[in-house]
């Protein structure tokens, strides 16, 4: 079987991973790149480049993007159906939230 993180993904963009590894392996790292775009953005703009702190901001929004796109299809991928649909909630919640405070 193949492991690779490409591989991963590529499962991931058809469905078929479950959720828990999208919502847990590759969730938290993604926090933690976004918290450290966001300080990176704030850096930029107050060093005087703000179009550099927006684009940065543009980057972090289409990771959350990506995540939450994968997260959705594979939000079926579940043991007990009413974890798809809190996922789908928080998804769409966390959606929202991404991009009013980007």
């Amino acid at each position: 079987m193949n492991t690779s993180p490409l591989n991963f993904l590529r499962r991931a963009n058809r469905g078929e991973e479950k959720l828990w590894k999208i919502w847990w392996q590759w969730g938290i790292p993604l926090v933690i790149v976004a918290n450290v775009l966001t300080v990176l953005a704030q850096v930029s703009r107050e060093a005087g480049q703000p179009a550099t702190g927006d684009a940065i901001d543009i980057l972090k929004f289409l990771l959350y993007v990506g995540w939450f796109r994968l997260a959705w299809l594979c939000s079926k991928n579940t043991d007990r159906p009413i974890w798809t649909n809190l996922a789908r909630f928080a998804i769409f919640l966390g959606f929202g939230v991404a991009a009013v405070t980007i």
